[in-house]
């Protein structure tokens, strides 16, 4: 594992503080390393996506339309993801 991989995994330690170090030398060498250090290390983003919220009747819609049309044709009539299409058809088919 790369030290910046270790860092980035690792970023609740943080890095040292320069003001520990009893040398003038050290405070300066220290804070160099942290600049550097920061450089690589790129903070990571949040990974999932934003998401879309769809109102009850949007859902029973879509969950209609699909166990009458099929999940494809959900799909592409209303431009939604293929999971949440599946998840709003059984939804329909399990309240019936």
């Amino acid at each position: 594992m790369s030290i910046a991989t270790w860092l980035r995994y690792k970023a609740k330690a943080g890095l040292p503080d320069p003001n520990i170090e009893t040398t003038a030398v050290a405070q300066k060498e220290c804070a160099s390393v942290n600049a550097s250090v920061s450089l690589v290390v790129i903070p990571r983003g949040n990974k999932r996506g934003t998401y879309k919220v769809y109102s009850s009747q949007e859902r029973a819609t879509i969950g209609k339309y699909a166990a009458e049309h099929g999940n494809s044709s959900a799909v592409r009539r209303y431009e939604v993801n293929e999971c949440t299409v599946g998840l709003l058809h059984l939804l329909v088919y399990v309240s019936h």
